[in-house]
């Protein structure tokens, strides 16, 4: 039964509801700067300067590849949002910091995210 006197709520537009924005279109970049920000945030927590290139690329195939995948099943992001993810991504890999400039990376981004057999890491 449904109490007459029970007050709900409806959320604001920024609202998340499992880490994911409630919303029937597109979510923004605004909307998924959160999400940007927890893949940032694990950063600082790693020794980055005592792991190697492959402890380094371990940790990116397995945890900042993973952290957004629950949200991209639901929706497609913005390519901005994608773009600082990779960014994250590539920092830390090659540079063992958030953001890496061009000396820092050695092979073009879109051969480590080629599959092993086609001569990429499989990022």
């Amino acid at each position: 039964m449904v109490n007459p006197r029970r007050t709900w709520y409806l959320p604001s537009s920024d609202a998340a509801d499992l880490g994911i924005p409630l919303t029937t279109r597109r979510p923004t970049a605004a909307q998924l700067q959160p999400l940007v920000d927890s893949v940032a945030a694990k950063l600082p927590t790693w020794k980055a300067w005592l792991m190697n290139k492959a402890g380094r690329l371990a940790l990116v195939k397995s945890v900042l590849s993973a952290i957004p995948v629950h949200q991209m099943l639901a929706f497609a992001p913005p390519k901005k949002t994608l773009k600082q993810l990779e960014k994250i991504q590539r920092g830390f890999l090659w540079a063992g910091r958030a953001i890496a400039e061009g000396r820092h990376c050695h092979v073009n981004w879109r051969h480590v995210c080629r599959p092993i057999e086609y001569g990429g890491l499989g990022v």
